[in-house]
């Protein structure tokens, strides 16, 4: 994490990543990745979190040298991990969920973990700059995640999860495209934006896996209204039921 020279805005940010760390070193979940200890002086005048090294690096990655991969099992297990963290009290918003920050363990069968809560915070808390707002990669950011002024519970106490259940569903669209969302309708990220605020979504991937329900599980989740969007407890069950009815 790269600080700004200002003593009082380094000062501030150093407290909220010791809370972040603190929060994060809380968390004790299979499919969410596990926090080691912080650093102030290896990257000094910078800080840095300290995670287990991840051989296979992250699902992206994972998945270009492995063709044969269980994404309908991966998306289960990512799931699984947003609903533990939404299920907490308080509950814990990813705040960056996408194929980069989840990372695959080199152990057989490889299990993805959520990780690199650059954006997470405790929910009833969570207050956020402008600027710390627009971090996350623009192409997963819910509509009112881009422009919180637009949308009717935009106070900063308005609940945040239906954020994550977005990014999820944007996700979806990565892992199966194996590109990042809107990849195929060639728009710049300015344009994503713009189109994300209108309700324009990613089309739906040419895929033999990608089935009418788990399909309707995405539309659902990237719904415009952040409160018309289902809870990660919902779409954990629909996605063991999608994956239980394919074993049989």
């Amino acid at each position: 994490m790269f600080l700004d020279s200002d003593a009082k805005l380094r000062s501030k940010v150093l407290h909220a990543f010791c809370n972040e760390a603190l929060l994060w070193r809380q968390l004790k979940h299979q499919n969410v990745h596990p926090l080691l200890g912080v650093s102030t002086s290896l990257f000094a005048p910078s800080f840095c979190f300290i995670s287990p090294w991840m051989q296979n690096g992250d699902i992206n990655q994972h998945m270009r040298v492995n063709p044969a991969f269980d994404k309908l099992t991966a998306l289960t297990e990512i799931m699984a991990g947003l609903n533990y963290l939404h299920g907490l009290t308080p509950p814990v918003v990813h705040g960056d969920l996408r194929g980069a920050n989840i990372l695959v363990t080199s152990n057989e069968p490889p299990r993805c973990c959520l990780a690199d809560f650059g954006l997470a915070l405790v929910a009833e808390t969570q207050t956020l700059t402008s600027t710390s707002e627009m971090r996350g990669a623009s192409r997963w950011l819910s509509p009112e995640h881009i422009d919180p002024s637009a949308f009717r519970d935009h106070d900063l106490n308005y609940d945040r999860r239906p954020r994550d259940i977005y990014a999820f569903a944007c996700t979806v669209v990565e892992i199966i495209t194996e590109k990042p969302p809107f990849s195929g309708q060639l728009l710049t990220d300015s344009a994503v934006i713009i189109q994300v605020l209108n309700g324009a979504r990613p089309s739906r991937p040419e895929s033999v896996w990608c089935s009418e329900k788990l399909w309707d599980l995405v539309k659902k989740s990237w719904g415009q209204e952040p409160r018309d969007r289902p809870s990660a407890a919902f779409i954990h069950a629909s996605l063991q039921s999608i994956l239980l009815s394919r074993q049989h």
